[in-house]
């Protein structure tokens, strides 16, 4: 079978991405998340920017 073996769909916050880096190289080779991103209303690129900064 070619691809991954699990996809995830984690949030994009630290501590979730801090989980993926922290599996085994020989687990984590074998997923891969699919990051789901904060909803943002409006079009105002600040916002974003903001929003984006925050969950990093």
């Amino acid at each position: 079978m070619s691809g991954p073996l699990y996809v995830p769909v984690p949030p994009a916050h630290a501590h979730a991405v801090a989980a993926v880096k922290g599996l085994a190289p020989r687990i984590r080779d074998r997923v891969a998340p699919v990051w789901t991103l904060p909803i943002i209303a409006g079009e105002d690129a600040g916002q974003l920017e903001e929003a984006v900064d925050k969950e990093r």
